[in-house]
Protein backbone atom coordinates (compact mmCIF):
# COMPACT_ATOMS: atom_id res chain seq x y z
CA UNK A 1 0.00 0.00 0.00
CA UNK A 2 2.84 2.40 0.90
CA UNK A 3 4.51 1.62 -2.42
CA UNK A 4 1.30 2.46 -4.31
CA UNK A 5 0.96 5.76 -2.43
CA UNK A 6 4.58 6.64 -3.30
CA UNK A 7 3.89 6.01 -7.01
CA UNK A 8 0.76 8.19 -6.92
CA UNK A 9 2.62 10.98 -5.08
CA UNK A 10 5.55 10.90 -7.57
CA UNK A 11 3.18 10.94 -10.54
CA UNK A 12 1.36 13.99 -9.17
CA UNK A 13 4.64 15.74 -8.44
CA UNK A 14 5.96 15.12 -11.96
CA UNK A 15 2.74 16.24 -13.65
CA UNK A 16 2.74 19.45 -11.61
CA UNK A 17 6.39 20.26 -12.28
CA UNK A 18 6.06 19.53 -16.01
CA UNK A 19 3.05 21.82 -16.47
CA UNK A 20 3.59 24.48 -19.14
CA UNK A 21 4.38 27.73 -17.31
CA UNK A 22 2.65 29.72 -20.05
CA UNK A 23 -0.65 28.01 -19.25
CA UNK A 24 -0.87 27.95 -15.45
CA UNK A 25 -3.70 26.06 -13.86
CA UNK A 26 -6.31 28.52 -12.63
CA UNK A 27 -9.81 28.03 -11.32
CA UNK A 28 -12.49 30.51 -12.32
CA UNK A 29 -15.46 30.67 -9.94
CA UNK A 30 -18.60 29.16 -11.47
CA UNK A 31 -20.60 32.38 -10.99
CA UNK A 32 -22.52 33.32 -14.16
CA UNK A 33 -23.97 36.81 -14.61
CA UNK A 34 -25.56 38.47 -17.61
CA UNK A 35 -23.12 40.81 -19.34
CA UNK A 36 -25.87 43.45 -19.30
CA UNK A 37 -26.02 43.44 -15.47
CA UNK A 38 -25.90 47.06 -14.29
CA UNK A 39 -23.30 46.17 -11.67
CA UNK A 40 -20.65 45.80 -14.41
CA UNK A 41 -18.38 48.60 -15.58
CA UNK A 42 -14.95 48.81 -17.19
CA UNK A 43 -11.96 50.41 -15.55
CA UNK A 44 -9.30 50.48 -18.27
CA UNK A 45 -9.00 46.78 -19.26
CA UNK A 46 -10.43 45.44 -15.99
CA UNK A 47 -14.06 44.31 -15.66
CA UNK A 48 -15.45 45.61 -12.38
CA UNK A 49 -18.58 44.27 -10.68
CA UNK A 50 -20.06 46.25 -7.81
CA UNK A 51 -16.75 48.00 -7.17
CA UNK A 52 -14.47 44.91 -7.31
CA UNK A 53 -12.59 43.13 -10.15
CA UNK A 54 -14.93 40.38 -11.36
CA UNK A 55 -14.09 36.67 -11.17
CA UNK A 56 -16.57 34.37 -12.87
CA UNK A 57 -18.36 34.20 -16.22
CA UNK A 58 -20.39 36.74 -18.16
CA UNK A 59 -23.09 35.35 -20.41
CA UNK A 60 -25.13 36.77 -23.27
CA UNK A 61 -28.36 35.32 -24.62
CA UNK A 62 -30.49 35.50 -27.74
CA UNK A 63 -34.17 36.48 -27.50
CA UNK A 64 -35.00 32.74 -27.43
CA UNK A 65 -32.83 32.51 -24.25
CA UNK A 66 -30.18 30.35 -25.91
CA UNK A 67 -26.59 31.27 -25.05
CA UNK A 68 -24.84 33.55 -27.54
CA UNK A 69 -21.60 34.10 -25.57
CA UNK A 70 -19.82 32.99 -22.40
CA UNK A 71 -16.59 34.66 -21.25
CA UNK A 72 -14.41 33.78 -18.27
CA UNK A 73 -12.78 36.40 -16.03
CA UNK A 74 -10.33 36.21 -13.16
CA UNK A 75 -9.67 39.35 -11.13
CA UNK A 76 -11.35 41.39 -13.86
CA UNK A 77 -9.22 40.00 -16.70
CA UNK A 78 -10.20 37.62 -19.49
CA UNK A 79 -9.11 34.13 -18.51
CA UNK A 80 -9.57 30.66 -19.96
CA UNK A 81 -12.19 29.65 -22.48
CA UNK A 82 -14.24 32.28 -24.33
CA UNK A 83 -17.14 30.91 -26.40
CA UNK A 84 -19.75 32.15 -28.88
CA UNK A 85 -22.71 30.35 -30.46
CA UNK A 86 -25.13 30.93 -33.32
CA UNK A 87 -28.83 31.23 -32.52
CA UNK A 88 -29.36 27.62 -33.67
CA UNK A 89 -26.92 26.46 -30.97
CA UNK A 90 -24.02 25.74 -33.34
CA UNK A 91 -20.58 26.83 -32.09
CA UNK A 92 -19.36 30.11 -33.62
CA UNK A 93 -16.03 30.76 -31.88
CA UNK A 94 -13.72 29.25 -29.30
CA UNK A 95 -10.85 31.39 -27.99
CA UNK A 96 -8.50 31.21 -25.00
CA UNK A 97 -7.05 33.96 -22.83
CA UNK A 98 -4.44 34.16 -20.09
CA UNK A 99 -4.44 37.29 -17.94
CA UNK A 100 -6.21 39.36 -20.66
CA UNK A 101 -3.88 38.04 -23.42
CA UNK A 102 -4.87 35.79 -26.31
CA UNK A 103 -3.22 32.38 -26.04
CA UNK A 104 -3.55 28.95 -27.63
CA UNK A 105 -5.67 27.79 -30.53
CA UNK A 106 -8.48 30.12 -31.63
CA UNK A 107 -11.16 28.58 -33.84
CA UNK A 108 -14.27 29.77 -35.65
CA UNK A 109 -17.09 28.10 -37.61
CA UNK A 110 -19.83 29.05 -40.01
CA UNK A 111 -23.50 28.56 -39.13
CA UNK A 112 -23.48 25.26 -41.04
CA UNK A 113 -20.64 23.84 -38.91
CA UNK A 114 -17.97 24.40 -41.58
CA UNK A 115 -14.65 25.61 -40.14
CA UNK A 116 -14.10 29.36 -40.69
CA UNK A 117 -10.66 29.96 -39.15
CA UNK A 118 -7.87 28.43 -37.07
CA UNK A 119 -5.22 30.67 -35.47
CA UNK A 120 -2.35 29.94 -33.10
CA UNK A 121 -1.51 32.73 -30.68
CA UNK A 122 1.03 33.13 -27.91
CA UNK A 123 0.68 36.15 -25.61
CA UNK A 124 -1.25 38.11 -28.30
CA UNK A 125 1.35 37.22 -30.97
CA UNK A 126 0.30 35.16 -34.02
CA UNK A 127 2.58 32.15 -34.54
CA UNK A 128 2.72 29.05 -36.76
CA UNK A 129 0.28 28.50 -39.66
CA UNK A 130 -3.07 30.35 -39.69
CA UNK A 131 -5.87 29.12 -41.92
CA UNK A 132 -9.22 30.55 -43.01
CA UNK A 133 -11.90 28.85 -45.10
CA UNK A 134 -14.70 30.01 -47.38
CA UNK A 135 -18.24 28.99 -46.37
CA UNK A 136 -18.17 26.24 -49.04
CA UNK A 137 -15.21 24.54 -47.33
CA UNK A 138 -12.59 25.76 -49.81
CA UNK A 139 -9.41 27.00 -48.16
CA UNK A 140 -9.32 30.83 -48.29
CA UNK A 141 -5.95 31.72 -46.73
CA UNK A 142 -2.89 29.93 -45.39
CA UNK A 143 -0.45 32.36 -43.77
CA UNK A 144 2.70 31.46 -41.85
CA UNK A 145 4.18 33.45 -38.95
CA UNK A 146 7.48 33.22 -37.11
CA UNK A 147 7.79 33.23 -33.30
CA UNK A 148 7.94 37.05 -33.28
CA UNK A 149 4.53 37.29 -34.96
CA UNK A 150 5.90 38.40 -38.33
CA UNK A 151 4.68 36.84 -41.62
CA UNK A 152 7.36 34.49 -42.88
CA UNK A 153 7.56 31.74 -45.46
CA UNK A 154 4.81 30.57 -47.78
CA UNK A 155 1.63 32.73 -47.93
CA UNK A 156 -1.37 31.70 -50.04
CA UNK A 157 -4.93 32.80 -50.84
CA UNK A 158 -7.68 31.15 -52.90
CA UNK A 159 -11.00 32.18 -54.45
CA UNK A 160 -14.13 30.21 -53.40
CA UNK A 161 -13.76 28.25 -56.65
CA UNK A 162 -10.35 26.95 -55.58
CA UNK A 163 -8.46 29.12 -58.08
CA UNK A 164 -5.30 30.62 -56.61
CA UNK A 165 -5.61 34.29 -55.68
CA UNK A 166 -2.12 34.90 -54.26
CA UNK A 167 0.94 32.70 -53.82
CA UNK A 168 4.11 34.24 -52.48
CA UNK A 169 6.94 33.78 -50.00
CA UNK A 170 8.16 36.24 -47.39
CA UNK A 171 11.86 36.00 -46.66
CA UNK A 172 13.77 38.54 -44.56
CA UNK A 173 10.80 40.91 -44.74
CA UNK A 174 10.62 40.83 -48.59
CA UNK A 175 7.85 39.32 -50.70
CA UNK A 176 8.57 37.09 -53.67
CA UNK A 177 5.95 35.61 -55.98
CA UNK A 178 2.38 36.20 -57.15
CA UNK A 179 0.64 38.76 -54.92
CA UNK A 180 -2.66 38.61 -56.77
CA UNK A 181 -3.39 42.32 -56.44
CA UNK A 182 -4.76 44.23 -59.42
CA UNK A 183 -2.58 47.05 -60.68
CA UNK A 184 0.59 45.67 -59.08
CA UNK A 185 3.57 44.80 -61.22
CA UNK A 186 6.83 43.10 -60.50
CA UNK A 187 10.10 44.99 -60.93
CA UNK A 188 10.77 43.40 -64.35
CA UNK A 189 7.28 44.26 -65.63
CA UNK A 190 7.80 47.93 -64.68
CA UNK A 191 11.09 48.07 -66.59
CA UNK A 192 9.51 46.51 -69.71
CA UNK A 193 6.58 48.98 -69.59
CA UNK A 194 8.89 51.96 -69.08
CA UNK A 195 11.01 50.92 -72.11
CA UNK A 196 7.93 50.48 -74.32
CA UNK A 197 6.66 53.98 -73.43
CA UNK A 198 9.96 55.66 -74.52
Amino acid sequence: MKFLLKIIFCTLLLSTSCRNNKEPFVTIPKTELLATDKGFRWQKDILIYNGKPYSGFTIEKYSNQKLSAKNGYLNGKLEGKQEKWFENGAKMELRFYTNNHKNGTHEGWYNNGQKRFEYFIENDIPIKTHREWHANGQLFTRFNFNNEGQPEGSQQMWFPTGQIKANYVIKNGRRFGFLGAKGCMGENERKVNQLSVK
